[in-house]
């Protein structure tokens, strides 16, 4: 119920946004801490990669960490046993971009435009449970603050990343 609010508030332009100039580490690094128990818990592997240098972001952080969880705990969700899970931060342009990559089983192209919806989901043979509302969130949170999402996969066991932007303090 929380996640349809927050979408609808988002969806009507009514989100609040407490934005303030923040280091994407702390968001990186925080959103790290929070998912770890899921990826012992499922043997999998966490590398971090990101610059010791990152320019500050201007964001509610409280949105963009649920924003940074959310993709990290669907990698887990949808990475086998043992797999790969890469949590990456660089600059391109005038933006912090982040991405989420896992060793999963992938995207179907016919299906990456459409996961962003509400109530959308991947279906596959023995596809993880959900309500298709934490893409729909992420989308909603990420374009709030003026930045962008999507995902690139090559689909059939090629995994996915999810990569979102957000303009750097100048």
């Amino acid at each position: 119920v929380e996640s349809l609010l927050d979408i609808q508030r988002l969806e009507e332009g009514k989100a609040v946004l407490d934005a303030k100039p923040i280091s994407i580490h702390a968001l990186l690094a925080e959103a790290a801490q929070l998912v770890q128990p899921l990826i012992h818990e499922s043997e999998q592997k966490l590398s971090l990669n990101y610059p010791e240098y990152l320019p500050l972001i201007t964001c509610d952080a409280d949105m963009v960490l649920r924003v940074i969880t959310n993709l990290m705990e669907n990698a887990v969700k949808y990475t086998p046993m043992g797999g790969k899970i890469t949590l990456s931060a660089n600059m391109v342009t005038n933006a912090v971009r982040i991405t989420v990559n896992d060793s999963g089983p992938g995207i179907a192209a016919n299906m990456q435009g459409k996961i962003f919806e509400k109530f959308s989901r991947v279906k596959y043979k023995d596809a993880p449970k959900g309500v298709g509302l934490g893409l729909a969130f992420c989308r909603l949170a990420v374009e709030a603050h003026g930045g962008r999402i999507w995902v690139e996969s090559q689909g059939d066991g090629q995994g996915s990343t999810f990569t979102f932007s957000l303009k750097a303090v100048k």
